[in-house]
């Protein structure tokens, strides 16, 4: 065995990179292996089939029961004798003290999940002495809890009212740093359970809250000072103005994500103690209109380096120009990314206007201010314009840019003022830049234009369906110049698609596009076998 297989971080970190089929091989080939081998295998609690595999095979029965109509089964383990402190001892030596990460999944195409009985979980608490964590004792990292709580709150055959709360005990030490918890009001003993696991943790860094009513969460998030929470989440429901003033006193908060809803968030007094350490903002809301008042309300985010904005419906060109403003009022001079959409309903079909309004794009020359910018990515529904003053500018203003993406799934229908040269030249000029995504008229493409510097690291390139091109083969001929094989070429906008009053739709940019693309895979394809 070579010398650097007995390094025990290269060791580990070469079992990172394998699957769970892969790491039980390799573990099982030699001593020095199987250690790091079960630490992989065993570091995430998927099931509870993998729990009580290390058990004795006499310990438990199955029984079933379909749920949703049979949509799929709920399988429950039942005791079929009673259980003892020596039936564990196995799962306790070798296993429990590896789990750092417990995250029960069920996926939509899974037909069924499996779960220990109520029986046999309270024996499991009565054999380990009520004691925090004995199931894990070193885990980390809990993603919610049940993935299917409705379902087994109903089962005729072993009942769980309060979706396991008495039971969560059994996993949560006091080595956790990241929770994931839904909160459900309507059950008083999960809400009761969810309080103590909070107010037994201060110490937790990562904390993801969900539910559909504001009042219980607030109640929630007054359980601890959090002296230490440095990732906060809140899904399901709406903060409101107290929630945020308790949010804004957190002493550690860099990162958070919201939802906004309703009122608009009153106004914060801008006191260099409140998010003094927040580097990262995701705002989800339902109009762009409610986002700019929050924000604007908001104390001074100087330290902020990521944002994003998702908003659930299309907003107004005014409205647009409104938050632009808005966020280079903030002027946070450390922003690295901005991902900004806002969005047309999956499946929409957008028909062409008969007359198009050529003045009707937005203007994003003001975030020229973010020097430090690696992640520009606005998708919203009015068209932005790049020009080719600014196209030659943004080198010199976002040298550090590695991902630009200024078109989305939207139909954009004023003609762009930029075309392939500008797009090489962007490409060619910012070195760091990987992924690009803007719209061109592409109809004085010949195909033999070549970058003056290697374009091979760009990954990704999107186009929007609308952007002029005549001739996909010579667009063809232009990418397989400049562009790495292997680039993933991306159509943007191409659902939905109608022209008004014709049928069949008459060969245009979205059909020339889509055989570019087609014509890309094909390209790639033979690229791959050349290489087999």
């Amino acid at each position: 065995m070579h010398q650097a297989l007995r390094i025990p971080e290269l060791i580990r970190s070469l079992f990172d990179q394998l699957s769970l089929e892969s790491s039980l091989a390799m573990a099982l080939t030699s001593h020095t292996f199987l250690e790091p081998g079960l630490d992989r295998i065993w570091r995430k609690l998927c099931c509870f089939e993998q729990l009580v595999a290390s058990m004795p095979d006499d310990l438990f029965t199955k029984k079933s029961e379909e749920v949703l109509d049979g949509g799929f089964d709920i399988y429950v383990l039942f005791l079929r004798r009673a259980l003892t402190a020596k039936d564990i001892e196995r799962y306790k030596r070798f296993y429990a003290p590896r789990i750092r990460d417990l995250h029960f999944s069920f996926r939509a195409w899974d037909l069924d999940f499996t779960i220990l009985s109520n029986e046999a979980f309270q024996a499991l608490q009565v054999v380990t002495e009520w004691q925090p964590g004995a199931l894990t004792p070193r885990l980390e990292i809990m993603h919610r809890w049940l993935p299917v709580e409705e379902e087994i709150s109903t089962l005729k055959i072993d009942p769980f009212p309060n979706y396991g709360a008495p039971y969560l005990s059994l996993f949560l030490g006091e080595h956790v740093y990241s929770l994931d918890m839904p909160v459900y009001p309507r059950v008083p003993l999960w809400t009761t359970t969810v309080q103590c696991i909070l107010g037994q943790h201060p110490s937790l860094k990562e904390l993801t809250l969900s539910s559909d009513t504001t009042s219980s969460l607030e109640g929630l998030l007054g359980a601890s000072l959090w002296p230490n929470l440095e990732r906060l989440s809140i899904q399901g429901s709406y903060v409101t103005s107290f929630t945020m003033n308790q949010l804004s006193r957190l002493p550690r908060l860099s990162s958070l994500t919201i939802a906004l809803g309703g009122s608009p968030l009153s106004p914060m007094a801008d006191q260099p103690t409140r998010f003094q350490y927040l580097e990262k903002l995701q705002i989800r809301a339902d109009t762009l209109t409610n986002v700019v008042t929050s924000l604007d309300g908001l104390p001074r985010l100087k330290t902020l380096k990521d944002l994003s904005l998702i908003i659930y419906t299309s907003a107004p060109r005014a409205d647009i120009q409104t938050i632009i403003g808005s966020i280079q009022a903030q002027n946070p001079s450390n922003l690295e990314s901005l991902v900004w959409k806002d969005g047309i309903a999956y499946g929409d079909v957008s028909v062409a206007p008969m007359d198009v309004d050529l003045d009707g794009t937005i203007d994003i020359s003001p975030f020229f201010q973010f020097k430090e910018l690696r992640t520009l990515k606005i998708q919203i529904s009015e068209t932005i314009q790049l020009t080719p003053l600014q196209a030659t500018q943004i080198p010199m203003y976002w040298p550090h840019i590695q991902e630009l993406i200024l078109c989305g799934s939207q139909l954009y229908y004023q003609p762009p003022l930029t075309d392939h040269s500008h797009i090489l030249s962007i490409m060619a000029s910012c070195r760091a830049l990987t992924s690009v995504g803007l719209r061109f008229d592409s109809t004085r493409v010949t195909g033999n234009e070549t970058s003056p510097t290697s374009l091979s690291r760009i990954r990704a390139f999107h186009v929007d369906c609308l952007s002029p091109i005549l001739s996909p083969s010579r667009v063809l001929k232009f990418m397989s110049a400049n562009f790495s094989k292997t680039m993933v070429f991306r159509v943007e906008g191409g659902y939905g698609y109608e022209e008004p009053g014709t049928t069949p739709q008459p060969i245009g940019p979205y059909q020339r596009w889509e055989a570019v693309a087609k014509g890309w895979e094909n390209i790639q394809e033979t690229a791959r076998l050349s290489q087999a």
